[in-house]
């Protein structure tokens, strides 16, 4: 099993780094996928998947903050807030005075499709941010590769 936290830039005026960090994640996943790991990848993505999904309906071209998540969906992976919550169940896990978005998230391969149990959205209790928390269950979770 490999899990990949991450934090992806979120200042699309850094079109480079963008670049190098979604080229650096999809190597992880290259290896990972060759060394026969089952892959976990979260954290905050900068980049929200029902906007990706809107901006698609509306046949525009997503910007390249969308890249990431946009390659894991044609990967196969599934996002587990969206595979327990439809579509008009919009939920956010960031926010400020201005802006709601759901950039906080969690994706599984196929692997994990049939241990996966439930996601949810949850305020932070013990701590103050601006950030909600992502939560997912799965159930007796085995590694594939003893790598």
């Amino acid at each position: 099993m490999r899990i990949i936290v991450l934090y992806a830039p979120s200042n699309i005026q850094h079109l480079d780094e963008i670049k190098d960090f979604n080229k650096d994640i999809l190597n992880i996943l290259d290896n990972s996928k060759k060394e026969k790991f089952s892959v976990l990848i979260m954290g905050d993505f900068n980049a929200d998947p029902d906007k990706l999904n809107d901006l698609l309906l509306d046949n525009k071209i997503p910007s390249i903050k969308y890249q990431l998540i946009n390659t894991l969906k044609h990967r196969n992976f599934y996002e587990s807030f969206r595979q327990c919550h439809t579509d008009d169940q919009r939920n956010f896990t960031w926010s400020n005075s201005l802006y709601k978005s759901r950039i906080d998230l969690i994706y599984y391969d196929n692997n994990f499709f049939t241990q996966f149990i439930y996601s949810n959205i949850i305020k932070p209790i013990i701590y103050r941010s601006d950030h909600r928390i992502i939560i997912g269950y799965f159930n007796n979770i085995k590694s594939t590769s003893n790598a």
